[in-house]
């Protein structure tokens, strides 16, 4: 018999051809001719987290026990109706009201559409006044409070100081007219 005591422990002989043969028990594995061993058992491949990398946003809240895997933080909104909500950045609201695009005086008002408010409309002006941007101003040859009332400089002689006298709304030194006769005094 080839066999006795050539094998390793938990190894089995045969002979093939006359030539001996080691090999390992069912089970076990290693080298025949010196030591086989107990084959561990089969672990439970660990599953793959599919938030692991996330497939989500930047700023998504991935769940990997729910489909869709990500939690958008822009559904719903947490932005103003007419704000651009992005879940790529910080913060989520894009203000479409920063930097503004109304005019100068006007008020942007990101809850509603248009987003600007005309401050002309309607005028903040008194009578004889012009609105621009929400700026008042008189009109010319007319003077005072442009958001009260504008009033031309005169409308009677007795509007203007003693030496002068109304004509055409102004307050105008009559004497600067040449209304007197060559060689006359103007008082």
């Amino acid at each position: 018999d080839p066999c006795p005591g050539l094998c390793g422990l938990s190894a089995q002989c045969s002979v093939i051809n006359h030539t001996p043969i080691c090999t390992c028990l069912d089970g076990y594995e290693g080298d025949a001719f010196t030591s086989c061993h107990l084959i561990p058992p089969q672990q439970e491949p660990l599953a793959e987290d599919p938030c692991n990398p996330s497939p989500c946003g930047p700023n998504a809240v991935c769940n990997n026990e729910q489909e869709p895997l990500a939690e958008d933080p822009c559904n719903p909104s947490p932005c103003g109706p007419n704000a651009v909500c992005n879940n790529e950045q910080e913060p989520l609201a894009e203000d479409p009201c920063n930097p503004s695009p109304c005019g100068p005086n006007a008020v942007c008002n990101n809850e509603q559409e248009p987003l600007a408010e005309d401050p002309c409309n309607p005028s903040p002006c008194g009578p004889n006044a012009v609105c621009n941007n929400g700026v008042c101003t008189c009109l010319a040859e007319y003077q005072g409070d442009p958001y009260t009332g504008c009033r031309p400089e005169c409308v009677l002689n007795s509007d203007c100081p003693r030496d002068k006298a109304c004509l055409r709304s102004k307050c105008v030194n009559p004497c600067s007219l040449e209304a007197c006769a060559q060689n006359a005094i103007c008082e």
